[in-house]
C-alpha cells in the first residue's frame, strides 16, 4: 500500500475524529459544523477516485465511511458520556446506527462513482457535487422545519461550489489528454 495511500486513511480519520470532537463542544456553529454532510459523502468518493475502479471504491468508500463514523462517535465516548455507560449507549443506538446503516448505502454508492468519474470523466459528478452542497440547508429545514442559520452551511456551499468547479476544469482537462495522469503524482494505487 503506497504511503499516499496510508496519509488518506489518516487524514480521514483525524477529520472524522475532529468533527467528533466539535459535537462535544457547547458552540451550537460547532454542531451545525460537525454534521455538514458533504464530508461523509466526498470521504468514499475520493478513495473511488484514487483507487480508479468502482468495484474497489465501493469497498473502501464502505470501510472508510464506517471507520470514520467510529472516530467521529469516539471523543463523544470520552466526553460527556464517559461517566455514564447507559447515556452513551442510548445516543450511539439512537444516532450512531442510523448513520452506520446510511453509510452503508452511501459509501459504496459515493466510492463507485468516484472510481467510475475517475476511469470515464464528465460533468456529471461535478454537478452531483453541487447539488449535494446546495440542497443540505434546504434539507435540515425539511426535517427539523425551520432553516437553520448556520455559517457551515455557507461555508460547505462554497466549498462544495469551489470542489465541483474544479472537478470540472480536471475532467475537461483529462478528457483532452486521454492516458496522462493528472493529480496523481505519478503514483499509481491499484
Amino acid at each position: 500500500m503506497p504511503r499516499l495511500f496510508i496519509i488518506d486513511i489518516v487524514v480521514t480519520l483525524a477529520v472524522a475524529a475532529g468533527f467528533g470532537w466539535l459535537l462535544t463542544t457547547d458552540f451550537t456553529e460547532a454542531f451545525w459544523a460537525s454534521n455538514v454532510s458533504l464530508t461523509w459523502l466526498l470521504i468514499p468518493l475520493w478513495f473511488g477516485w484514487r483507487l480508479r475502479s468502482p468495484a474497489k471504491g465501493a469497498v473502501w468508500g464502505l470501510a472508510m465511511t464506517w471507520a470514520g463514523l467510529a472516530a467521529y462517535y469516539l471523543p463523544v465516548a470520552g466526553s460527556s458520556y464517559a461517566w455514564d455507560p447507559v447515556g452513551m449507549m442510548f445516543y450511539v443506538r439512537q444516532f450512531g446506527v442510523k448513520y452506520f446503516a446510511l453509510g452503508a448505502l452511501s459509501g459504496p454508492v459515493m466510492g463507485a462513482i468516484g472510481g467510475w468519474w475517475r476511469c470515464r470523466p464528465n460533468l456529471a459528478v461535478p454537478l452531483l457535487i453541487l447539488v449535494l452542497a446546495f440542497s443540505e440547508r434546504w434539507a435540515w429545514a425539511w426535517k427539523i422545519g425551520y432553516q437553520p442559520r448556520s455559517g457551515a452551511f455557507t461555508v460547505e456551499m462554497i466549498l462544495g461550489g469551489l470542489l465541483a468547479l474544479w472537478m470540472a476544469i480536471w475532467a475537461r482537462r483529462a478528457r483532452l489528454r486521454p492516458g496522462r495522469q493528472l493529480w496523481s503524482g505519478g503514483h499509481d494505487i491499484r
